[in-house]
């Protein structure tokens, strides 16, 4: 098969969800099979590009893989994963059901909380071909990832994140029952414990409920104290406040605006408030601070 290279080709935008500030790097992709394939049915170019992981999941039907190996089958229930710089073309009928999922390297290279099964992809030379045990939880885990990335909300990259890293644990589940796959399911806490890091980055602005953490990251409080006591010697609440205070002292020293509109900026509705919690954790009010430290 002939097939032209296509490197800038990507799933539609309106399926984007941007991570962070580096739209470059962070930016995850999930549409229907079916929408990918009717996007694509004009053209026989190839997807290749150097900085994506793509996952293509069949929940009905069969779709055909072309790569400069051959062609092959990607029939229901199975999940291929197309490493970086792999030129590959999606090929099928319209009855076809499914996932395209493409996943940054950079998200996948600097992830503790990704298990070493899935680490692999990232240095395969050829398409991973997998058979998980459950098909409809991992229909499901597609699914989720797929609405989330459509979600448009203040929390919908936390949402992104958490469905993401569901697909990411079933895929890794998969691969481990390969002949030969590692036995490592990977740190459960390190996991939940890095996952709870760029949680509280992406929203220690917004002071929100230790609950809306767990929930995110689908688990109880008690194992999330337990993972980050494990990984990082702190209590969730003390990581939490650690970052907000961080951010308070540096709008304090590094600008001129006023300390209730600090607090107001960092999620405090009351000003009261955030002056006790500044003062509980620093031992000085923010006014005081913030003089001390531009006097010196």
């Amino acid at each position: 098969m002939s097939i032209d290279v296509d490197t800038t080709l990507a799933p539609p935008a309106e399926s984007a969800l941007v991570w962070g500030a580096n739209a470059a790097a962070d930016i995850v992709f999930a549409d229907a099979l079916d929408a990918y394939l009717a996007l694509h049915s004009s053209t026989t170019r190839a997807v290749q590009r150097d900085d994506l992981v793509h996952l293509v999941f069949v929940s009905h039907g069969a779709v055909t893989l072309s790569t400069a190996g051959g062609s092959n089958t990607i029939e229901t229930g199975q999940v291929v994963i197309l490493p970086p710089d792999l030129q590959f073309a999606l090929s099928g009928g319209s009855a076809a059901r499914g996932t395209v999922v493409a996943v940054p390297v950079d998200i996948l290279r600097r992830s503790a909380t990704t298990s070493a099964a899935v680490h692999t992809c990232l240095s395969a030379h050829d398409a991973l071909w997998l058979a998980p045990a459950d098909t409809v939880a991992t229909a499901r885990a597609f699914d989720t990832l797929r609405t989330a990335t459509r979600v448009i909300a203040r929390a919908s990259d936390l949402a992104v994140y958490s469905a993401l890293y569901a697909v990411l644990d079933d895929v890794a589940r998969a691969m481990q029952a390969l002949p030969g796959g590692t036995t490592d399911a990977g740190d459960a806490a390190e996991r939940v414990a890095t996952l709870f890091v760029s949680l509280i980055e992406q929203h220690y602005r917004s002071q929100q409920p230790l609950t809306a953490y767990c929930d995110l990251l689908g688990v109880t409080e008690r194992a999330l104290r337990r993972a980050t006591h494990r990984v990082h010697g702190q209590t969730p609440l003390q990581m939490i406040h650690a970052r907000t205070v961080v951010e308070a002292k540096r709008l304090l020293r590094f600008t001129h605006v006023s300390v209730a509109d600090i607090g107001a900026a960092l999620g405090f509705d009351d000003p009261a408030y955030f002056n006790r919690f500044f003062k509980k954790a620093v031992g000085d009010s923010p006014r005081a601070w913030r003089i001390w430290r531009n006097s010196l």
